[in-house]
């Protein structure tokens, strides 16, 4: 018994259109904006009813914040390093192609002097051969 249900990973194209190297951005800088925004909410509650929340809620929510902001700055600087990364994988495909374009050249260039001195040698024959 055969099974069809074997997907197929998706094509390069579809990978290029779907990829958005700015989500990673765009997401940390929302949770910058709420997070923020519930810290601000939380302390203007806490100033307002002082008994409500004792200090180590107060502490807890600070510190909570804190590593809140630094996953947030670490998806922004991570997003920034993918684009580092697929530069220099860009840089090294574009590399990679130049060295072959002038390899195709200087191979070029080399059948071409090559045929151009079999030219020359079957003309300096044929000369030869008509030479009474």
């Amino acid at each position: 018994m055969t099974s069809s249900s074997v997907e197929q990973p998706p094509s390069p194209e579809y990978l290029a259109e779907t990829n958005d190297p700015y989500l990673d951005q765009r997401v940390s800088i929302a949770f910058i904006v709420i997070d923020t925004f519930f810290l601000l909410v939380f302390y203007a509650s806490r100033y307002f009813n002082k008994k409500a929340v004792g200090w180590p809620m107060l502490v807890c929510n600070t510190l909570c914040y804190v590593l809140c902001m630094g996953s947030a700055a670490t998806g922004i600087c991570e997003s920034f390093t993918l684009f580092s990364y697929m530069d220099c994988r860009l840089a090294r495909m574009i590399r990679d192609h130049e060295e072959a374009f002038s390899m195709l050249e200087e191979r070029k260039l080399d059948i071409t002097s090559r045929c151009l001195v079999q030219k020359e040698k079957l003309v300096e024959r044929m000369m030869h051969a008509n030479v009474p």
